[in-house]
Parts: structure tokens; sequence; C-alpha cells
């Protein structure tokens, strides 16, 4: 490399520096943020931001217009938008007889797409000509842009109510999806004090012709093909993991990413070696930048074999197994064992001297929750599979197999208490958000005993209307949740799914053995080689296991038991069926012998 390029390059990081400067007099903390969006402006790319709202992504393109003398629109996307409002349109002036051509605010050198999932799919695809071919067409006329353009679009992921989820064509357009978290304490106090203090003054430091000579200076940056190649293998592996090693990973991936990763993440690359003052690309480059654009192209993938023969169970006719709850009055009949008494209609009964119920028309929607224990006892496993792992296969399954027929999915979390409410919605993305939460939520190494009446109590007050209700728990607890539950039985459907480990039910001989209380900490030394001991606390076990499946009775609970080394699709569609023959029997028919047991 000679001196020439390398001095070129560390002048070219200098003037980048200055506009980052400048930008910081503004914007608080949000590094990486800030970053991406100075490589995506080198490289030629537009941005997808997912953030909570106040993260100042909008002030961050805003000031970053101002420090290179650009021009900046912000869009509010909302439901009403049509595509006239983002391009432009022709309009007729009565005084020449001339139709005349309106430019819409794509118009811009920085364009900020707010909340772009609040339109309508027509609107959103108005965007794709001018992402792509930097122009659009009015009235079969083109009219090009202004240089350089950057969109960046942001998403609420906490609001899914009324939005439309990008296509993954027009997501794939986007060279990067950057995620915005909260700033820590230290930047939040900084933050009050700027925006309460006097304004600092931001410096035009640059001009849109020297941002477009960095950009054409950028794309001269040496990319060896042996770092070429490796994006290639690195996106190839997303579409057939099984050639590199890794076959499991290919039944969590529908669709792998699309060349156009391949092209971005050398491009990225690229840019992020120039903004640190080199022209030449290091591995560690191209490393940094694969998750924020790989992030939105990868097409995950819930679809397991357990999904779809649900789907005959769950959703084979209109009656189905786990049902919604209607309000119209479809016929009345005569009642019958197993009928909720709820539904009696008691003026229809007094009249005829016999009970009769209301059967109403099922709605096709539902409204499933999972209320998710979480606390540490949930965290044991005498295998290499945890509770916590058996509740997040089942939580994944059953709330996918649920959003397919567009019903809505909410959770709560319990870790000592109700920590975590997640609003119900309908959507794979919502789905993967509730198994995210779950996977990366920490454990807790210590807490106070488990009290389920919390969580139970809070799920009455968070659920006003009738619910498909599950409760995730291993139902070690405090003493008084049996009340609760059967409160919440009254109003919703309720079904207790209770995690277990075999090695809570029967001890193995070991000798002597350490054992910890995995919520309060307690340890005692016990003898596992007597066998007195090992008869003792199986008994005890099973006494506790009588107790809880009576107090399931007692509330009238359905109960899916599930062992950490059991198979998860067997275990649910035993339950499944037993819960369509138990339907049946209430219409009339009978249990199966081998049925009456469970």
């Amino acid at each position: 490399m000679n001196d020439k390029a390398v001095g070129a390059s560390g002048e070219a990081s200098r003037e980048m520096e200055r506009i980052l400067y400048e930008v910081k007099k503004i914007v608080v903390g949000q590094d990486h943020f800030l970053e991406r969006v100075l490589v995506a402006i080198l490289a030629q790319g537009h941005l997808l931001v997912e953030g909570v709202p106040g993260l100042a992504k909008t002030l961050t393109v805003k000031t970053l217009a101002r420090t290179v003398r650009g021009t900046f629109r912000r869009i509010q996307f909302t439901p009403d938008l049509v595509p006239a409002d983002l391009v432009g349109t022709r309009i007729y002036n009565q005084k020449t007889g001339e139709f005349t051509t309106s430019f819409g605010p794509v118009f811009t050198n920085l364009l900020l797409a707010d909340e772009i999932n609040r339109a309508p799919a027509k609107v959103q695809s108005a965007l794709l000509e001018v992402m792509q071919e930097y122009q659009v067409t009015i009235a079969g006329e083109s009219h090009r842009v202004p240089e350089p353009f950057l969109v960046m679009a942001t998403q609420n992921p906490i609001e899914t109510e009324g939005t439309y989820p990008l296509p993954e064509a027009q997501v794939d357009r986007f060279m990067m999806k950057v995620l915005v978290g909260y700033p820590s304490e230290e930047e939040e106090f900084v933050i009050v004090n700027r925006v309460t203090g006097a304004g600092a003054a931001v410096a035009a430091v640059a001009s849109t012709d020297e941002l477009l000579a960095l950009q054409r200076r950028c794309r001269t940056g040496y990319v060896d093909p042996s770092l070429v190649q490796y994006a290639v293998r690195l996106v190839t592996a997303t579409r057939k993991p099984e050639r590199f090693g890794v076959p499991k990973v290919a039944q969590y991936l529908t669709y792998g990413a699309s060349p156009r990763a391949t092209i971005h993440l050398v491009e990225g690359a690229r840019a992020l070696a120039f903004l640190r003052g080199r022209s030449y690309v290091l591995p560690e480059d191209l490393t940094d930048i694969v998750p924020d654009v790989l992030r939105h192209r990868l097409v995950l993938c819930l679809e397991w074999t357990v999904l779809r023969r649900l789907d005959g169970l769950l959703y084979g006719d209109y009656r189905t197994l786990f049902r919604g709850f209607g309000v119209d009055l479809a016929d009345l009949r005569e009642y019958q064992h197993h009928d909720d008494v709820r539904h009696i209609d008691w003026n229809v009964t007094a009249r005829l001297q016999t009970p009769y119920v209301r059967v109403y028309n099922e709605e096709r929607e539902l409204t499933a929750w999972f209320l998710l224990d979480l606390s540490p006892s949930v965290d044991f496993g005498s295998q290499k599979v945890k509770k916590r792992a058996v509740a997040t296969e089942l939580v994944a399954v059953l709330a996918r197999a649920f959003s397919r027929h567009g019903n809505r999915i909410g959770a709560l979390f319990y870790g000592g208490s109700v920590d975590t409410v997640i609003p119900a919605r309908t959507g794979r993305r919502h789905v993967l958000h509730i198994v995210h939460k779950m996977l990366s939520r920490p454990e807790l190494a210590r807490s106070a005993a488990t009290d389920l009446q919390q969580l139970l109590h809070s799920a009455y007050q968070v659920m006003p209307r009738r619910s498909l209700v599950f409760v995730v728990s291993d139902f070690i607890s405090l003493p008084g949740w049996e009340k609760p539950l059967a409160q919440l039985a009254r109003r919703h459907e309720v079904v207790a799914v209770r995690l277990y480990d075999r090695l809570e039910m029967e001890l193995p001989d070991l000798g002597l053995v350490v054992m910890q209380d995995a919520e309060t900490g307690d340890q005692v030394v016990v003898d596992t080689h007597d066998r007195r001991f090992r008869k003792r606390f199986a008994a005890v076990a099973e006494r506790r296991e009588a107790d809880v499946r009576a107090s399931f009775r007692k509330a009238g609970v359905d109960a899916l038991e599930l062992a950490t080394d059991d198979n998860l699709t067997d275990a649910i569609l035993r339950f499944a069926d037993l819960r369509k023959r138990r339907s049946q029997l209430a219409a009339g028919g009978s249990l199966p012998q081998h049925l009456e047991q469970a």
C-alpha cells in the first residue's frame, strides 16, 4: 500500500471524525448506531432501525443533514398514506392549462421513514424504486433524487396493533438493520442536562459534494479476494448449513440470505475500514458488520413437524380444540354432563323444568396467554435439558401454532415477581420476540421462595377478556396458589403445564450428595445410599404430585405434564388428543377406556 493512498484514507477518516464530532454535540451515546449510519452513507446503502420511541433516531439523521449541508425530510407513515404522498404527483394548473410536477418528500438527501410498518404495502412499495434506482417515476417520467441519498426507516417493536409487516423483498433492500437500545444512566444524565440547558450549535463541516467524493474514495478501498470468499461462504451457510458442519441449524431457517447480503457485507466492511482510517479491509471489519447485515435477511422457521400435526387437531374443523369464545347465541339444548354450568339458561330451565344450556357461535380468533414461571427452580435439569428449555420450546411451538391462524399471543414473566408483561399481539415476529425474551433472560442465582399467587393475581388483572391461558411452571411454590388458579379458571380457559425432572421424583444411589435449594441456596448433605431415605424421598414426592394434581382437578383446569426427557411433540399431541376426546364426550360421545385414567 503506497504512502499516498494511506495519507488519503487518513485524511478522509479525519473528515468523517469531524462530522461525527458535530453530531455528538447533540446526540449522546448510541455509538454503534452512529457508526452504522456513517457506514450506510459511505457504502450508499439504506438503514432499517428498530427501537422504542425517544432514542434520538430522528435527531441523529436531522443533525447529520445539518453537518453536511444536506436536506432532510421526515415522513410519518400512517395507514391513510398513498404513494403520491411520498413520490409526488402531477397537478393541473387552471391558469396555464398545463400539468406541473409536484415532487414528494423523497427528493432529499436524508429521508427518515418513521414507523414504516404503519403504512399499507402499496405505500411501502413506493419506496422500492427510489431505494434501488435512486429515481421515481411520475406520469411516465423518471426523476432522479438528489445525491447523496439515504433512507433510514424506523420500526417500533412494542406496538404491532394496526401495522403492516414489511415484505421480505423490501426488507432485503435495506443494507443493515440496527437495534437501538436504551442509554446508560450516565448517558441519560447528560441527555437531560443538554436538553434542559442551552442548546449546542452544530457547525456544517462538509458539503454534499465532499460527501460524494468520500463515497467515491471509499469504493477504491482494497478487499482481499480471500475476504470476499469468506463473505460468500458465510452467506451460503445460511442457505445450506449442512454443507458447513451445522446441519441442526437448518430446522430453524426457512430461507437464507440473498446475494445482496454478500454485496452489502463487502461494501459495509470497506466503509467500516474507511471510517477506521484504513484503505484496506481486515477480517474484523467484516465480522463486525455481519450481525447488522444478516439480522433481517434470515427467515427463521418455527414450522416444526408438530405444528403441521397440531393443525389437524387444533384447527381441523371450524369447531376447534382450543376455541374462541363467542357472544352470539346459536342454540339451546338440554344440559349434559361436563357442560359449563355458567351457560345454563335459567329462564328456559324454569319454564321447561329441565336444565337447558346456551350454545354460542364460536369466534374464529382467540387470545392465548403464557404465564411463565422462570424462578431458579425452573433452571434445574438432571440431564442436558433444563426445565426452562422445555418451557421455551413449548411456548415457541404453541405460540407459533396459534399465531399462524391470526390469533394473538401474550406473556407474563415471573422471577421472584412479575417483572415483564408482553402485550397480546399476532405474527411470527412477535412469537420470536417472546422466545428471544425467554432465551436471553439470565438465570437467577438466588431469590425468595416462589409464590405463584403473585403471577396468577397479576394475570387476572392484565387479562380482562376471556382467553386461553397456559400456566407454565414446576408448581414448586409457597402454598395458597390453588384458590387464585380456580378464580382464574372461572374467567378463562386454563391449562396448567407442569414441568418436572425425573430426579425430582426418585433419587438414584449416588452415596453422599450435597443438595442445594435452587431458590434460597440452603444446602444439606444426604446419604442417597440409604435405601430408607430414598423411599422417604419418593413418598414425599409422590404426595406432592398427588396434591398438585388434586389442586388442578379442584380448580377445573386441564394439566399437561412435561418431563425434561419427554418428546415434546408426542406429549403435546397426546394432550391435544385427550382434549378432543373430552370435547366429544361433552357433546354426547364416550371416552375411550385408555383415556379415562389420564
